[in-house]
């Protein structure tokens, strides 16, 4: 809404999970009053990439796809022949494109070309910091150019914190976002401890 009132949205593409794209259009719908249509790859194809490809300005669309979508060979073909320009670039569930490949690519592509994006993910790190560099750099290429860089770019500096706030000998954004795994752990283990109540208590009632 904010960037819409700015100025005026005429191209916004929108990649989430596959069995998100209904709940995206709906929410979308009743909680904002926008409207976007759900699109496969063959629409990204013909509606998008081939006008562009043949020198013509492409309709407006604001558009909701799959992963899956935006890496078929289709798409992939016709992002290495043109590069579409979007307001707006919108990743659900950004980790999905934590590692390097076509799926990354092909976001990328469509990345370049968008004036902004927005990334949604409660998990940014999966298995190293790679994966956050990897996510920061997709957003912003000409900041986060190395990874080797990355522990000054996130270190904090010149913050005060009460000392009961603070983590022991922790530095920078390591500790902070480690605890991002430990606290999916004890979601694991507090949904396992509550399944095997329930299998207890079912067995006491027809035992």
């Amino acid at each position: 809404r904010e960037l819409d009132a700015q100025g005026h949205i005429e191209r916004c593409l929108i990649v989430a999970p596959a069995k998100l794209k209904t709940k995206w259009k709906r929410e979308l719908e009743s909680r904002f009053d926008e409207h976007f249509e759900i699109v496969k790859a063959r629409d990204i194809q013909t509606r998008l990439l081939e006008p562009l490809i043949a020198g013509r300005e492409p309709d407006a669309c604001r558009w909701i796809t799959s992963y899956e979508s935006v890496r078929s060979p289709e798409v992939l073909t016709g992002l290495e022949k043109a590069r579409p320009l979007l307001d707006l670039l919108v990743l659900d569930e950004a980790h999905r494109v934590r590692n390097v490949t076509q799926q990354h690519q092909a976001v990328r592509e469509f990345a370049q070309g968008a004036q902004a994006m927005v990334m949604l993910t409660a998990t940014p790190i999966q298995t190293s910091r790679e994966d956050l560099y990897r996510l920061l750099n997709l957003l912003e290429p000409d900041v986060f150019q190395s990874f080797e860089l990355l522990p000054r770019q996130t270190a904090l500096e010149n913050v005060e914190l009460p000392a009961d706030a603070l983590l022991p000998g922790s530095r920078g954004l390591g500790s902070a976002l480690a605890c991002l795994n430990e606290a999916r752990y004890s979601i694991v283990w507090g949904m396992a401890g509550a399944a095997e109540a329930c299998l207890d208590l079912t067995l006491a009632r027809i035992g």
